[in-house]
This record gives C-alpha cells, structure tokens and sequence, in this order.
C-alpha cells in the first residue's frame, strides 16, 4: 500500500476523477500530490521502518497537522474543539488493569480554555465528553431537546481545584467493564470483581503477582496520596492484591458501589442517570419495561441487534447449543442461519422460530438448536434476516463472518489453531517471502524473549518481524484463551512448528 496513489483505495481507483482538487496541505501538497513520494517521506521519517505502529502514528500526526492548518487557514481554529485521545490503554487491550482503561486525552480550545499548557487529574471518563462539549456549547437541562445522559461536564471544575474540581479528584468513583470482569475505582482506591475465566486473574497468577481469585483490592497511590503511574523502573501497584480481613470492609463497600452501578444501568429498568458514589447503599431498582428502541419503519430493512454466539467465543460442544439473532423490524418473518463447518462444509439452518418479542413489537429474537458435537474447531456463521415486505439483509455485511471456536480439551483447540495457521501458510503471498521461516524465527524470538509476545520492533534486528505477528493476530484474538493456558507465546512457537 505505501507504493500506491493514494487515489486508488479499497471503494475504487479515483485517479481520473481525482485529477485535482483533493490536495491536502500539509500532507500531498508539499510534494506536488504524489501520494508515493509522499508516502516514501513518511517512511523515512520511521527510519525506514515498516511497523504499523511507527508509520501510523507519523501519518495520524500529519492527519491531525493538515485539520489543524486548515481550520487555521479559514479562522475557525480558536473556535473549535479540538479533542484527541486513545480507544484504550499502551500495553493492555481488553483488560481493566490501569494500563488498559487509563488513556491520554487532550482538549485544544484556544476561545474557551486559553492558549496556556495545563494538566487536569480528575477522575475524568469518555463518558463525560458528551455532556461537556454540549457545556462548551451553552446547551444544558433548560435547552430545547435536551435530554439525560451519563456522565457530566469538567468545564468548570478544571478551573476550581479547591472546590467542584477536588471532588473529581478524591470524590468520585468510576466503573469498569471488559466480558465478564468489573471494576470500581475511587480516589486511590480500585476493587475488581472477576469471573472464574478471567484473564486479569490469570496473568497476575503467572505472573506470581497473586493468587488468582475472584476479587482483588489495590491502593493506587504512594505514601503522599498521589497516584502511581507504572512502567518498566515503578512497581505497579495492581501487582499487590491488598485484600485481607483488614481490608474487608472497605472492599464490601466499594462491591456495594460496584453493584449500584449495575443495578442503576441494568436495562431492564428505567434509566437514572445518576452516579453511585461515597457509601451509598443500593437501591432496590424499579422494574420498568426496557426503554423503547426505535420503531422500524414499515417496509425498512431489517436491522441487525445482537446474535449468539458472540465473536471470537470458544464454547464446549453441545448437541442443541442455542443460536441466536435479535433484529429490529416490524413485520420480520424469517431468520436464516448460513454456516460454514470446521470441515469447510456449508449448510444453512432455516427453521428457526421466533422466541422472544421485546415490548414495544419491534424487536425479535430467533433461535435455532445446533448441533455442535460432532466437528470440533472453528465455526464462521452470518445471519439472513427477510420480513413480509421481501427486504433482506445479511449481517455481518461484505462477505465477512462471525467465527467461534468449539473445543472441549486443550488439544481440540491446538489442533484447530494449528489447520488455521497451516491454511494461512499456503495462502500467504509469496512476494513476501517464506512466511513458515518467519514464524520460525518469529517463535525463535519469544522463545528466548521468554515472554507472551513482547518483541522490541524498535530494534532494528526485528525488522520484519512485524509480518508474521499481523498474520498470527487472528489465531491470537480467536484461539488464545487463559482457561485453557494456550497464550499467544504458544500459538507463536506452534506457528514455528507448523
């Protein structure tokens, strides 16, 4: 992709119809719109790296640089919000340490924030964002089509530290959720509520940090109350597990809270919107009809909700495991699910019967029974949805496909890994080069790393090792699975075997 015009993507190649008028200062412009030249800059600025991450990170700077100039250019740039941050923590992905749910975010707004450098330390969440730029914009409870949401504004607490600012700080306790895992935190104090599968669990216990178990209390913070940010030389304090007769109050009250926030959000009642916080007890929810989608209109497509399994599941065999499929429509009559067997067979189950209808009439759900006993490995399903009026769609849509794993032992789920990992090999192009000798000297790398999957690609002797990383990262994401200890060291090193 770095060779190409930019003018030909994946929709189409542009490069007649986009003879002119595309450029973009700061980026195409400096070099006469030659996407390639342009591209062989950015390149160059990675010292000739091909990592995604070093060569995206340049290209999202120079992204941002080419907004930032052209709102400069028209004299809206002191006027405008301009609201950076990450989708989740550096090194944890899907987990609810602080290194997955603490991201950097940066507000540029010359009109209403000053030109001045400045840091806020609030307790501060993505779900506040909504209810301050509306602050920003002089939209509040007393404005036409206003309407509740969670979350609430940091517009003036940034600038009051000793009062409505403080209370960010010590007083307000945030919520936490990755599959089956909760977390509550509170000034320095974080609870964690785990399953019996959890990953975090299971990575502090190989980790010998504790015992895996299914709560955890830490004290995020040092002796003058000010938080610990962990890295490679500062010892986080998520590897203390600090819960203990002592210490079993205060974890009780904060499950307290953790159990508020689930009963205030459960949908099946009516929203509150209102934060749990300090000691206060749960309240008893009102049970209320779910809050009303909106209605599908007569002769729509069918919108896709939810479906069962869920993507990337891994799932013991069961003779009538319970498919499903939510959909939004008023008049949908007709649920089909198209499977792809661990065999490569194809076969479809259309006799699905509706089981549930929500409230409102609108939202269905279809359930089929499914034989899963017999073939272990991996399983690609879409759904077909069709109503009275003969629309018809198919989801997931572009060709693509929801896939689940079924394995009953660890070697059912290796050997599945290992057919998709051979599969992948015999598809690999070969102007790339041998991909099974990449994964040998891949798996050679974290063998000798001695660790799950942490290669340096700043080290110039890694270079292209970033190829069979990115080819193996759908094995990782569908076949590693904690309960089964196959990590994605191991799938690594069977790559190099394959």
């Amino acid at each position: 992709a770095m060779d190409l015009d930019c003018r030909v993507t994946v929709d189409g190649d542009f490069t007649s119809s986009m003879a002119s008028g595309w450029s973009v200062i700061g980026m195409t412009a400096e070099f006469n719109d030659d996407c390639v030249a342009y591209r062989n800059d950015v390149r160059n600025r990675a010292n000739n790296s091909t990592n995604d991450e070093d060569l995206g990170a340049i290209w999202v700077d120079d992204a941002i640089g080419a907004i930032y100039k052209a709102l400069e250019r028209t004299s809206q740039l002191d006027d405008t919000i301009i609201l950076f941050q990450l989708d989740h923590g550096r090194h944890k992905k899907d987990k609810i340490w602080e290194g997955g749910i603490r991201i950097p975010q940066f507000v540029h707004y010359p009109a209403g924030l000053g030109t001045a450098p400045r840091t806020f330390d609030g307790m501060v969440s993505t779900i506040d964002i909504g209810p301050t730029l509306l602050d920003f914009a002089g939209i509040d409870s007393n404005s036409a089509g206003w309407y509740s949401m969670d979350g609430k504004s940091w517009k003036d607490a940034i600038d009051n530290l000793n009062g409505s600012g403080d209370a960010w700080v010590s007083g307000r306790c945030l919520f936490f959720e990755s599959s089956e895992d909760r977390a509550v935190r509170c000034g320095c104090e974080k609870y964690m509520l785990l399953s019996a599968s959890s990953p975090e669990a299971a990575e502090a216990d190989a980790s010998g940090w504790w015992d895996a178990d299914t709560e955890a209390l830490f004290d995020l913070c040092d002796s003058s109350g000010s938080y610990i940010v962990a890295d490679e030389f500062t010892h986080s304090p998520e590897a203390d597990n600090i819960l203990s007769n002592n210490t079993r109050a205060k974890a009780d009250s904060l499950r307290d809270l953790l159990q508020c926030h689930l009963d205030r959000t459960d949908a099946a009642i009516a929203p509150l919107y209102q934060e749990c916080t300090g000691d206060i007890a749960t309240p008893s929810p009102t049970v209320t009809p779910k809050p009303t989608l909106p209605s599908a209109p007569i002769g729509g497509v069918p919108q896709y909700v939810d479906s069962y399994p869920w993507e990337d599941d891994i799932l013991a065999s069961d003779p009538a495991m319970l498919m499903s499929a939510t959909a939004l429509d008023d008049n949908l009559n007709r649920v089909r699910f198209l499977f792809r067997l661990p065999n490569g067979t194809r076969t479809s189950y259309g006799d699905a019967v509706a089981s549930q209808v929500s409230n409102n009439g609108d939202q269905t759900t279809w359930e089929v029974a499914v034989d899963t006993t017999v073939l272990s490995g991996k399983y690609r399903y879409r759904i077909e949805m069709r109503d009275d009026n003969n629309n018809m769609v198919e989801y997931p849509s572009n060709s693509t496909w929801f896939d689940f794993v079924v394995a009953d032992t660890a070697a059912e789920l290796v050997a599945a890994a290992r057919e998709e990992i051979a599969g992948i090999i015999d598809d690999f192009d070969d102007d790339l080069g041998n991909l099974a000798a990449k994964f040998v000297r891949h798996g050679f790398h974290d063998c000798v790393g001695g660790c799950d999957g942490c290669v340096d690609m700043t080290n110039g002797d890694n270079a292209g090792l970033d190829i069979p990383i990115a080819s193996l990262e759908p094995v990782v994401n569908l076949y590693a699975h904690p309960g089964y200890g196959f990590t994605r060291a191991d799938i690594w090193v069977l790559a190099a075997l394959e």
